[in-house]
């Protein structure tokens, strides 16, 4: 069986039948290949907290006997569990280009690589048999350039995670001098970029890359270049990085296809969001907070038609106005699970407005302070068991 799904790691059904078969002998590696799998597909970061949080006391209680196997070999490498199996693994390049076929025959099903950068080359990974497998790339650095990218391209990676580096323009350069004809999934955290160091990024090939992810590279309209030209983004999450409000009108013909977008700290005006909101199609996770919006701006949101799709809006703005309009919006519906108003205080009686909002009633909201609705409940009941003791 695992032959077969060994034979072709993205065919569904043979990695189905695992699964089946895991389930009928109450293996709990079918809960971490369940766990898992969503956390890849996980858009809300509760969400992925929370599953992240399952899958840490699953390997806790299990981790110990799953990988007892190939701890055994001895490598100079550490393995992992990606969707149930032994099926990721970290080390530097040059240990892992020597290990390489040991670590296949140990772990058939290996799908996720994982390079320890304290050495700066990557060059020795060139033509690795690893990286021929891989469908996850993780490369985490210690905030230092790197050489050899060009080494690192992998034709059948679906997500490339990019942490604590640094990058001059040759550097990506060299990343995206050739295609990533499957690539989905493009995440750089942490890292830092010579001026306008981003810009050769609009030259990545990669047709199928749906999510874009880069928190506080402060990189300004440079990355407004980038991102119009990436074809099929649904999801992008960009806090941190100034953008303005010109750069955001070169991804307006883009944004009617996002599903969640995130702006926060992006250097828009009040101006910026009736264009903004106009594009928006799709979209159900919208983050506006750390931006200069101003009450009008808070009041276009409240009456927008398409907030009706949001089940997790952030704005930010100190204005009683604005949270009024929220409050009375008739276009936010009950899919609303959570909201982020960002105010530093409330007055109660406008706290008491936001939590008794009928269409407010499913969401989470935060002002400030997280809202106590089951305090707000509570003293409901208590004036109703007031009023009927006084009506008796």
């Amino acid at each position: 069986m695992l032959h077969a799904v060994a034979a072709d790691l993205d065919d569904r059904g043979a990695w189905q039948v695992y699964l089946d078969w895991l389930l009928e002998r109450e293996d709990p590696r079918a809960e971490l290949f369940r766990l898992q799998v969503s956390l890849e597909d996980a858009d809300d970061e509760r969400e992925a907290k929370e599953l992240a949080t399952q899958i840490a006391a699953l390997l806790d209680q299990h981790g110990e006997t799953w990988l007892a196997g190939v701890q055994a070999l001895k490598l100079p490498v550490h393995w992992g569990m990606h969707r149930g199996v032994v099926g990721r693994v970290t080390g530097s390049p040059t240990k892992l280009a020597a290990s390489a076929r040991k670590i296949l025959d140990a772990a058939p099903l290996l799908m996720s690589v994982q390079l320890d950068v304290s050495q700066r080359d990557l060059s020795p990974l060139a033509g690795s048999p690893l990286l021929a497998r891989a469908r996850e790339l993780t490369i985490h650095g210690d905030s230092k350039r790197l050489t050899g990218w060009q080494h690192v391209i992998a034709p059948e990676v679906r997500s490339l995670e990019l942490a604590s580096l640094s990058f001059a323009a040759e550097d990506l350069a060299a990343l995206v001098a050739q295609p990533w004809p499957k690539l989905e999934v493009l995440e750089l955290s942490g890292c830092s970029f010579n001026k306008r160091a981003i810009v050769p990024l609009a030259k990545l090939v990669a047709p199928n890359l749906v999510r874009f992810d880069l928190a506080a590279g402060h990189l300004g309209a440079p990355l407004g270049e980038v991102l119009a030209a990436l074809p099929e983004l649904r999801y992008l999450r960009i806090p941190g990085n100034e953008l303005g409000g010109d750069a955001l009108a070169l991804l307006r013909p883009k944004l009617g296809q996002l599903s969640y977008l995130d702006l926060r700290g992006n250097a828009l005006a009040g101006a910026d969001i009736a264009p903004l909101l106009q594009a928006l199609r799709h979209v159900t996770v919208l983050k506006l907070g750390s931006n200069t919006l101003g009450t009008e701006a808070v009041e276009q949101i409240a009456a927008w038609p398409g907030a009706q799709r949001l089940t997790w809006l952030d704005v930010a703005f100190d204005s009683e106005r604005g949270a009024r309009a929220i409050a009375r919006s008739t276009q936010l519906s009950l899919a609303l699970a959570r909201l982020s108003l960002g105010m530093s205080r409330l007055t109660p009686a406008l706290e008491h407005e936001l939590l008794d909002a009928p269409r407010l009633a499913n969401a989470r909201i935060y002002a400030g302070k997280m809202l106590g609705r089951k305090k707000r409940e509570a003293e409901l009941a208590a004036s109703a068991i007031r009023k009927k003791k006084v009506t008796r």
